[in-house]
C-alpha cells in the first residue's frame, strides 16, 4: 500500500473514533462522569469531551494518563486490536493499530 496523507488521516480518525467510544464505555462502566474522569487524568473536561468524541488525536502521554485514571490494565479492552505492550510502573500498557479503517 502507498501511504499518503489522506490515508494516514483516515486511520488516525478512524482509531480516534474507536478509542473515544471505549473510553466512554470504561468511564461509565466504572461510574465515573466525565469531570470525575478528567480530574483523575489530570485533563480539562473540554480535552476529555473532544477526546470522548474522536475530535482530538490523544496523545501517548494522555493515553497513557487514561490508562492509569481508569486502571486499565487490561489495555486490550480498549479497542481496535492490540499488538504492541510496554510496561508503566507494573501495568501492561498497549499500543493499538487499525487493519482496516473502513470496519
Amino acid at each position: 500500500m502507498d501511504l499518503n496523507r489522506k490515508i494516514i488521516d483516515s486511520y488516525v480518525s478512524s482509531l480516534a473514533v474507536s478509542f473515544g467510544k471505549e473510553i466512554i464505555s470504561k468511564r461509565e462502566k466504572l461510574g465515573l462522569s466525565r469531570m470525575q474522569l478528567a480530574k483523575k487524568a489530570l485533563m480539562s473536561y473540554k480535552w476529555l469531551q473532544a477526546i470522548e468524541h474522536g475530535d482530538k488525536t490523544p496523545s501517548l502521554y494522555i493515553i497513557t494518563s487514561l490508562s492509569l485514571a481508569l486502571d486499565s490494565h487490561e489495555w486490550e479492552s480498549l479497542k481496535p486490536t492490540v499488538n504492541y505492550g510496554f510496561k508503566i510502573k507494573g501495568k501492561t500498557m498497549y499500543l493499538s493499530h487499525i487493519s482496516n479503517p473502513e470496519k
